[in-house]
């Protein structure tokens, strides 16, 4: 629950919350559930049971609702929580301090988030999609076995009358065979292959088209140095939406893309020490130099 004192009520800063209360007209936290459940099945709720159910499985089940890994390292990360990581559903304290930070935003109290900051951009690598799409085929598969069982209801059938695996591989098939990305190797010789394999795209699902690309999306970040190189791309109409990482970036396990730094001690560059690779969130209060720096 938010709590608010009357001399804070008054103040600009939470003019926003006392505005809301204002015009909400729910007085209890069941007629809040069911004013929820009503601007989402647009019907009446049949009780308050269901009400609460369906916000639930909307937000709080780890059946229907996965924050992923992601997810759940930037809501952390952003509203500044020590949350576990292998909580994937939202927390009742995740959406307090959402609630907090946006009051803050109205206020001007903190910095709007730059969406072509590479802390806001990952990279969806070639297995993830596939393992997204292989989530769909075993979804499919695990419906139709459902089917059948139901129709031989006391007949005895063994798991090879139920499992049929063009189910799954008509899936894969179809993403390698027919995904926007999905293309020949170039394989002219073996430094074409490595740059081809090295490419990385704003374009396909769940990403960008050249129609709706703005300038913004396909200028130079400074969040690019290190990690995307500023002069390999194409000419024409996906001028910044493709890009090729740079020599030394790898993209880690949550998929930012790491650039390595050499560590500056008492003014003398650590050569003895192994490079740290850094993402582009993590450098923002770091002081970055040059290598000829003197």
């Amino acid at each position: 629950s938010i709590l608010l004192h009357r001399d804070e009520t008054t103040s600009t800063d939470y003019s926003i919350i006392f505005n809301t209360l204002q015009k909400d007209t729910a007085n209890s936290e069941k007629e809040a559930v069911e004013f929820i459940y009503r601007q989402l099945r647009n019907a009446e709720p049949p009780d308050e049971e269901t009400a609460r159910g369906i916000i639930d499985k909307l937000f709080f089940s780890d059946k229907r609702y996965d924050l992923g890994d992601v997810g759940r390292y930037r809501i952390n990360k952003k509203l500044g929580l020590n949350v576990d990581p292998d909580i994937k559903v939202l927390t009742k304290e995740d959406i307090i301090d959402i609630i907090k930070y946006l009051i803050k935003l109205v206020n001007s109290k903190t910095d709007v988030d730059d969406i072509d900051h590479l802390s806001n951009r990952r990279v969806r690598t070639v297995g993830e999609q596939l393992y997204a799409q292989f989530g769909v085929g075993l979804a499919r598969m695990a419906r139709t076995i459902r089917e059948r069982m139901n129709v031989r209801d006391n007949e005895v059938f063994t798991p090879t009358d139920l499992i049929n695996a063009k189910t799954l591989s008509s899936v894969i098939n179809s993403f390698f065979g027919t995904n926007q990305l999905s293309q020949f190797m170039d394989q002219t010789n073996p430094l074409s292959e490595v740059t081809h394999k090295r490419r990385i795209s704003a374009l396909g699902p769940g990403g960008l088209s050249r129609e709706r690309a703005g300038f913004e999306v396909r200028d130079v970040h400074y969040t690019h140095y290190g990690r995307l190189c500023t002069i390999e791309t194409p000419e024409g109409p996906n001028i910044g939406l493709i890009s090729s990482l740079c020599v030394y970036a790898k993209i880690n396990k949550l998929g930012f893309i790491e650039t390595p730094y050499k560590v500056v001690r008492n003014g003398q560059v650590a050569l003895d020490e192994p490079p740290v690779y850094l993402s582009a969130e993590e450098e923002e209060d770091k002081i970055i130099a040059q290598a000829n720096t003197p």
